[in-house]
């Protein structure tokens, strides 16, 4: 009888069904070469995941594989070759009926290789399912590449479709979805009645849904709408990066949305076929940093925050051979003949990233869209014979609307607190494996406070997908909007406070799995604060307070798709919540300590609520003499020629390191490059370091080579002063804002053999390695800029900046 954590080798399918029955989590049954008929895991529910891998990949082959009301499920390399075409419900690999924790990947997904492409769905989730993934594997020769129905957390990513007879892919009522980095079908032969769509979204809501990085390059079809969201309301949605070429208008079409946003998209229309223009349409949300390709006589050029261009007239401004290789080969177009003409404008909008990624193998980074328009102009929308044939879809009406909600941890009221004075208290451990282990609080007059604090300690089995934390939340802004979430999604803690009109986060990158964290926010009505681990980890300006917040408390999921002042949630954790406390006012990291070591809550008094300043230190040995390099004086950039360039020199080559500097941004628009160390991609020694601003958020990046860490700060304003400093020792690194800690990142980075330029006021990242060359120039002022060997505190820093006596 196998035993969890067993590797079990599997040479028939007798052996693999005997291996099922007696599973009970962690094992991993290793296939040989061979045919296994049909794979049904139902009705299981195992402690942990349990692994069906082909020894040799796609070696171990499958008549068709069904997955139902199961959980911890994960399928690798296996070839599911179904023998017949299928019906129209048909599905070759399914996850069904409310299944959890189930992955699909690596795999080759397809009914016959014989021309008929009118049956099957050829991935299919439904009916409930919930972190779901199907990634990295190659689907063929079926009706719809993969169609995905009432499914919540899901992710899509990395697989390629090619001979089908309808959609890429579809999906309806989805609650959260990742669709990134998949090819759609070059080759569509239409099955009758088909209305052709690379990615459909259709028949009912969907929420929290980013669509990055997708491609559609037809061969046989011109006749395939790109992304099309219709027939239903899409909230909290990005689409960014992708790359589509089509005969049809609606190359980004969304046609009902709240909090919606395309950007950086490349949409473009095959010459002489269909549509005379491709576009991103988005009347309900932002649009912009797109390539689109307008009607004749439209206006051209930089329109409404995108790059319109046109095909008609090669003579003509703005034509496809101005800015790219081979745009216009229609039919058969190619990544290549999609590469910018140098120096073009194709190479500072639409989805240049993502291209030059999948051309060079790098994750060079282009100049970006410009600030987005307030109102973008949209296009002359085409006749209805472009609207969907929803004839061909699956059946759905046995779906519910929405993901099923689980009340079995509902509490009347807070009864399991044991801190005198505390709104709430659960002190103890809440182990979280399932969504029954979530605990759903209904609301209580305790919680109504205008000022608050919340505290709790958490421990992630795996930093993966979206886990929900504590919410106190509900769809949108209903029931006031006075909501608060924080939930983790794969290793960034995201804390969302949101007042009735305007929604602020806080986040923080690194987390980990297996890693336990202290977690703390307050809120007053004006700003909202959190610590992680004692440390200060950012402040937003919200009016957000819970004196009129009725919804329920989830702890160990998400609330926030429910509605006001119901229960209801999604993305329960896996994992453990600790000490979760409430009080009123806004207490320091030492007074929650102190509540919760003396199991009392004191009342509140604001001006107790300090934590001390830190002991002042005599001060350190080094001055601005010692400085690699040393700037104090105020530097104004207002444009590329005033970028500061230095050549690398044995100063600059320092092992580990110290940089400190004050920005003042002019303007929070676009891409702004404050300093850099940083050539393309890994180029030289691979170490290197880019600091700039991407509209309103500060990135500091990190690379040693190998990888790369990046630490962001959201909500940098125009027009005020900030002290950043940052270290590194060849094993970690570590940023400050304002003297406070925002993150520390584990990275190699060094500069001790670095060969490269370094640029204040301007990013260097697409420069050759050891070669001078800048873009993105800062707009605004930086002084008390200096480099220092060794690692110091931003404390020390400032004692060394303050005791200069003169300017370097």
């Amino acid at each position: 009888m196998p035993t969890g954590g067993e590797t079990i080798a599997i040479s028939t399918r007798a052996e693999l069904l005997d291996a099922l029955s007696s599973a009970s989590g962690g094992e991993t049954l290793v296939l040989a070469n061979g045919r296994y008929g049909d794979l049904d895991v139902d009705n299981r529910s195992f402690g942990s995941e349990v692994t069906i891998v082909a020894q040799n990949r796609l070696g171990a082959k499958f008549d068709s594989v069904s997955v139902s009301n199961s959980d911890n499920v994960r399928i690798d390399g296996v070839h599911v070759d179904n023998p017949s075409n299928g019906t129209g419900g048909s599905y070759v690999v399914g996850i069904t009926d409310g299944s959890t924790n189930v992955s699909f990947v690596n795999s080759e997904v397809n009914g016959p290789v014989d021309g008929n492409y009118s049956g099957h769905y050829g991935i299919y989730s439904s009916t409930g399912s919930r972190n779901v993934t199907f990634a990295n594997n190659y689907v063929h020769d079926v009706k719809n590449g993969g169609t995905f129905i009432n499914t919540s957390d899901l992710t899509v990513s990395g697989n390629t479709i090619d001979y089908i007879g309808n959609d890429s892919f579809k999906f309806l009522s989805i609650d959260g979805a990742l669709i990134e980095d998949n090819i759609g079908a070059s080759h569509v032969y239409a099955s009758d009645g088909a209305h052709l769509d690379f990615i459909q979204f259709q028949g009912s809501d969907s929420r929290d849904i980013t669509i990055r990085g997708n491609v559609y390059l037809p061969e046989t079809a011109a006749d395939v709408q790109g992304i099309f969201m219709d027939d239903a309301h899409y909230t909290n949605v990005l689409i960014e990066e992708n790359i589509i070429v089509t005969g049809m208008i609606r190359g980004i079409s969304v046609t009902s949305g709240t909090n919606v946003v395309a950007r950086n998209n490349t949409v473009l229309d095959i010459p002489g076929t269909g549509s005379k223009a491709t576009f991103v349409m988005v009347p309900d949300g932002q649009s912009y940093g797109n390539i689109q390709s307008a009607y004749p006589g439209h206006a051209l050029g930089e329109v409404g925050g995108n790059l319109v261009v046109q095909n008609a007239d090669p003579n003509g401004a703005w034509h496809y051979d101005d800015l790219f290789a081979n745009a216009d080969e229609g039919l058969g177009v190619t990544l290549e003949g999609l590469a910018p003409v140098a120096g073009s404008e194709a190479e500072n909008y639409g989805a240049y990233d993502r291209l030059m990624e999948l051309l060079n193998g790098t994750s060079y980074e282009p100049e970006p869209a410009p600030t987005q328009p307030e109102e973008p102009n949209e296009p002359e929308e085409p006749d209805t014979t472009e609207e969907p044939d929803t004839t061909e879809e699956p059946v759905v009406e046995e779906e519910p609307a929405a993901p099923t909600e689980d009340t079995s941890g509902d509490v009347a009221a807070p009864e399991t607190g044991t801190l005198d004075g505390a709104a709430f208290s659960l002190v103890g451990d809440l182990s979280i494996g399932s969504r029954s282990d979530v605990m759903e609080v209904a609301h209580d007059a305790a919680f109504e406070l205008d000022a608050g604090t919340l505290a709790m300690s958490f421990t992630l089995d795996e930093a993966s997908s979206r886990q929900g934390l504590v919410t106190k939340d509900a769809s949108y802004f209903g029931g006031g909007g006075n909501h608060f979430a924080a939930y983790v999604e794969n290793n960034i803690l995201r804390m969302r406070f949101q007042d009735g009109e305007t929604s602020e986060e806080i986040k923080v990158d690194g987390i980990k799995g297996g890693q336990a964290y202290d977690l703390q926010v307050g809120f007053d009505g004006t700003e909202a604060v959190a610590w992680l681990d004692g440390t200060k980890v950012g402040s937003v300006d919200t009016g957000m307070s819970w004196a009129d917040n009725v919804e329920y408390m989830q702890i160990g999921g998400l609330g926030w798709g429910s509605a006001s002042g119901a229960s209801g949630f999604t993305a329960a954790m896996s994992g453990t919540i600790s000490d979760v406390v409430l009080v009123d006012g806004v207490r320091t990291p030492s007074a929650i300590e102190s509540i919760l070591a003396d199991g009392v809550v004191p009342a509140y008094e604001p001006d107790a609520e300090t934590d001390p300043e830190p002991t002042p230190t005599d001060g350190p040995s080094a001055t601005v003499a010692d400085a690699a390099l040393s700037l104090l004086d105020p530097m104004v950039f207002e444009r590329q020629s005033d970028v500061l360039e230095f050549a690398p020199s044995d100063a600059l080559n320092i092992a580990n390191g110290t940089i400190a500097l004050t920005f003042e941004t002019d303007d929070t628009s676009g891409r702004e490059g404050i300093l850099t160390r940083d050539a393309s991609y890994f180029a030289g020694d691979g170490n290197h370091l880019s600091v700039y601003l991407e509209n309103d958020t500060l990135k500091v990046r990190f690379q040693d080579g190998a990888s790369e860490k990046t630490v962001s700060v959201d909500g940098i304003e125009a027009n005020r002063p900030y002290g950043l400093q940052l270290t590194f020792d060849g094993a970690e690194a570590k940023v400050w804002l304002d003297g406070e800690l925002v993150d520390t990142v584990d990275t190699g980075m060094s500069w001790e053999s670095s060969p490269e330029y370094l640029q204040v006021g301007g990013l260097g990242w697409g420069s050759a390695s050891g070669e001078p060359g800048s873009r993105n120039s800062f707009d605004g002022t930086i002084e008390d800029l200096v480099i220092l060997e060794d690692v110091w505190s931003p404390d020390e820093v400032q004692q060394i900046i303050a005791e200069a006596d003169t300017i370097g």
